[in-house]
């Protein structure tokens, strides 16, 4: 910039002392040229823009991700040389945050680079940075443009292999259990057995065949199901609480997906609460309401009441990024997120999985076992207290009711032990 004040200062000079026609010729262009250059700058400044392909990017835990930035130049002139410079912030970058582009008069072009988190949570992307310079490069300039950019971090989700027998009949799940026959889906027409239902036979086709015909029906089942996730302080403690509490996540955003890629209606309930760092809030479109239920107990829940399908899942997903255990604890935590199930009021043959550390059988007999006999109940309890005495485990349960205990490992793929 400095040379370019000096440029300016000498033709200035030569045009009004030196009378000398060529001279003065060269110092005239020379000021006209460096008032284009001022021009074109000014006009770069304003005229090229940045926008972010997605102001929410949603990505899992230790998984590379592109980000895309759209940057348009509405001048009608090129632009020979522009850096521009995203902010990662927190994550990982494969360090093409900054690249140099040339830009065609009235032309967009994507750019894109890959950022990783080794955390679930919300990330902050931006601010962008532009800098250019005018062809001659007597006036380099720098623009800052606050877009911010979300990156939220699903927590990590393993694949579930649920034996799912009980339920409400005729919903989407096929099974071979002829107890849930649903007469609206026709499946095929067989010779007639003894003990089969004469109000299945096929008196035209039977006629037609010369042989007795009965009409078979697919067998479905419905299993809406409720996600407790307890996130009780209390039940919490020791130097490997932070990791017991991420397993617990993970094991909640499984069964979430799980549910939502079985298209059924799936409820959230938890006594988590959201990270402070989040920011701003998430997008809500589309998504059933939320209810808190303060009004009902002393201790805050998040509840999403049910919905169904992948749109529901991802919903309650974005939950789950950004929760995390309270500050403070409450006795009695566990209990409270039965009681929020009536709330709810469930159909029959809804399933409910509590996730979280192990109940002790006082809270067992209290909360859970009146409700035995109207729904499924399934308990995935984290290991690190299975073994303590006066903790509710898979040989508490009779045979035959519709309690189900499984253990949720430490690590690995495999998030369940029967």
């Amino acid at each position: 910039m400095r040379g370019t004040v000096l440029l300016t200062g000498i033709s200035l000079f030569i045009l009004v002392f030196i009378p000398l026609q060529i001279l003065q010729w060269i110092a005239l262009s020379t000021l006209l040229l460096v008032l284009l250059s001022w021009v074109y700058s000014r006009l770069m400044q304003k005229h090229i823009w940045v926008d972010r392909a997605e102001s929410q990017v949603v990505a899992y835990r230790h998984t590379k991700t592109e980000t895309q930035l759209i940057v348009t130049n509405y001048l009608p002139l090129p632009v020979p040389t522009l850096l521009i410079a995203d902010e990662p912030g927190a994550l990982i970058s494969d360090d093409r945050e900054r690249q140099v582009i040339a830009l065609s008069p009235g032309q967009r072009v994507r750019i894109s680079y890959h950022v990783k988190a080794h955390e679930r949570g919300r990330y902050a992307l931006g601010p962008i940075t532009l800098q250019s310079s005018d062809p001659m490069g007597f006036f380099p300039w720098q623009r800052t443009i606050t877009l911010p950019g979300i990156f939220l971090v699903f927590p990590r989700i393993f694949p579930l292999e649920l034996l799912l027998q009980r339920g409400a009949p005729m919903g989407p799940l096929k099974i071979q259990n002829p107890l849930y026959e649903d007469p609206s889906r026709f499946r095929n027409i067989r010779e007639y057995e003894p003990g089969d239902d004469p109000r299945r036979i096929q008196w035209k086709v039977s006629a037609r065949s010369g042989q007795m015909q009965v009409a078979e029906y697919l067998a479905t089942l419905s299993v809406p199901g409720i996600i407790l996730l307890n996130l009780n302080p209390e039940d919490f403690k020791g130097r490997r609480a932070h990791l017991h509490l991420e397993r617990a996540v993970e094991a909640a955003a499984s069964a979430v997906h799980y549910w939502g890629e079985l298209g059924e209606h799936v409820a959230f309930v938890t006594n988590g609460v959201t990270m402070a760092h989040t920011g701003e809030a998430l997008d809500d479109t589309e998504a059933p309401p939320e209810q808190p239920s303060q009004e009902e107990s002393q201790i805050p829940l998040l509840c999403i009441p049910s919905g169904k399908g992948r749109g529901q899942a991802s919903h309650i997903l974005s939950r789950l990024a950004i929760l995390t255990r309270p500050a403070q604890g409450w006795p009695e935590g566990s209990r409270e997120l039965f009681n929020q199930v009536l709330r709810l009021r469930p159909s029959p043959g809804t399933r409910i999985i509590y996730i979280g550390p192990s109940l002790d059988r006082e809270e067992f007999s209290q909360s859970i076992a009146p409700f035995s006999h109207s729904w499924n109940i399934d308990l995935w309890i984290l290991d690190e207290k299975i073994s303590q005495p006066q903790r509710i485990t898979g040989h508490d349960l009779l045979p035959g009711n519709r309690f189900r205990v499984f253990t949720i490992t430490e690590f690995g793929e495999d998030v369940l032990n029967d």
